[in-house]
């Protein structure tokens, strides 16, 4: 069944309230229809529901807008359009929506909205194509289920530009199945708070498991370009990061893992502060790893950083990290390789940390490697490459060229004395009395054919 929404009631004149002939449409929605919005702008004033399966909502591209007029007052959520959990086969494409109303803007207010313009919870088979969601006080596009027993499945947005909304662009949760691809997401957030402002986003208080995230632009966004702060079996590629405040790519949280990070650019984030109250003082191009105080056995975490390019990147004032890792679990790996950095002054180049104690990471088995890196700084106010408490490591055959270091070595293995690690065909230029690695005394380490000068 094909519904042009005009001939249903609607005035699609950017004057008259169309919520009651939407609503009408709705009601009586029967399975595998298409409702039509053609060109015009519709005012809606209440939320709207949507149970129907097969059901495609579309506009004409550019030129079909629906404008949410809706002042919050309630604490549940109130989005444009909320579909029913337990509905599949949706499908929503060419169509603006945008949202006129308090957008929460301070510090501390970072989840005070309720309202986005798509909102599902356990719906399966979705795609949602050319939509524009702009300036909503949560998300444009949200899938939150709350409940680990209720996954939704198979989550495809594309073509979609996702800007100006309070907390993220695209934010999804309990999903088995994410494909966000081709997609601009940028400015979301406040300039007012560090706390909140994603292009895209994997819930941290829920679990999103096989994830694509494949040539996206995630640009200007208050906190992080690219989160998944929480989320298993992923896939970050191709992506342009530029100018994203605190974060470019953001995998870490206390069940992230088993992730490939490659080709991407990440740019734009070489200023003087961050320009934002404390605590957010500090910046990251790429962090990843599980964070947990309380390792669990059985679980391998893994993690390839790529064939990546850091460009444009550091803090004159504060604290930088070109690359961060933590590394809390029990068993996996880790594996740095054929980046590019090209830094400016910044506080390490990259920063691990398994986050246990010598004696607890002697019980561990995870491998970790830096290869093949291209590395371009003009300072780094303390040691470099900082690597804490690994049992095997190697630090191979990269080009490292730093021209003011703050600490006596390039490279610390603090935690590591009684670790097996390699150091070989490295070329590093730097300051002179600079030393490549750090005295460990006792520390089984293999140096061969490196080159400092």
């Amino acid at each position: 069944m094909h519904i042009n929404m005009t001939e249903a009631g609607c005035k699609a004149d950017g004057i008259t309230d169309d919520t009651a002939a939407i609503k009408r449409v709705l009601e009586s929605l029967n399975d595998g229809a298409c409702m039509y919005f053609p060109a015009g702008q519709y005012i809606v004033t209440e939320p709207l529901s949507i149970a129907a399966n097969h059901i495609v909502i579309c506009g004409q591209p550019n030129a079909s807008c629906i404008l949410y007029k809706k002042h919050q007052t309630e604490e549940r959520r109130q989005s444009l359009m909320n579909f029913a959990s337990g509905i599949h086969d949706v499908t929503v494409r060419d169509i603006k929506m945008s949202y006129e109303g308090y957008m929460f803007p301070d510090q501390g207010q970072s989840y005070d909205g309720r309202i986005s313009g798509l909102s599902f919870c356990q719906c399966d088979r979705v795609k949602i194509t050319n939509v524009e969601a702009c300036g909503f006080n949560a998300n444009g596009i949200e899938v939150i289920t709350g409940n680990p027993q209720k996954y939704a499945h198979d989550f495809t947005v594309s073509g979609c530009y996702l800007h100006h909304n309070r907390v993220g662009g695209f934010v999804y949760g309990y999903v088995d199945g994410v494909l966000l691809t081709e997609s601009v997401m940028e400015y979301n957030g406040s300039e007012l708070d560090g706390g909140t402002g994603y292009g895209s986003a994997g819930a941290a208080g829920e679990l999103p498991i096989n994830v694509q995230i494949i040539g996206n632009r995630a640009n200007y966004n208050y906190r992080k370009g690219i989160d998944l702060h929480a989320g298993m079996s992923a896939v970050i590629s191709g992506n342009i990061c530029h100018a994203n405040r605190l974060y470019g790519i953001y995998a870490e949280g206390a069940k992230t893992g088993n992730m490939i990070i490659s080709n991407n650019i990440i740019s734009g984030m070489n200023r003087k502060n961050t320009g934002c109250n404390m605590p957010y003082n500090w910046i990251t191009g790429i962090s990843v790893g599980p964070y947990s105080d309380k390792p669990e056995d059985g679980e391998h975490f893994n993690f390839t950083i790529d064939s990546n390019m850091i460009v444009g990147f550091g803090l004159e004032e504060q604290y930088s990290q070109a690359i961060h890792c933590y590394h809390s679990q029990k068993k996996g790996s880790i594996k740095i390789t054929d980046n590019i950095l090209r830094l400016g002054r910044v506080t390490a180049v990259i920063d691990c940390d398994s986050r246990l104690t010598p004696e607890e990471n002697e019980l561990r088995d995870v491998l970790f490697s830096i290869s093949g890196n291209q590395v371009s700084a003009e300072e780094s106010t303390e040691t470099p490459f900082e690597i804490t408490n690994y049992k095997c490591f190697s630090f191979t055959d990269n080009q490292i060229d730093i021209d003011k270091v703050g600490s006596k070595h390039i490279l610390s293995l603090s935690g590591c004395s009684k670790s097996g690690c390699q150091v070989s065909g490295n070329t590093v230029r730097t300051e002179k009395g600079v030393r490549l690695v750090s005295d460990l005394t006792g520390t089984n380490i293999i140096q061969k054919d490196n080159i400092i000068f």
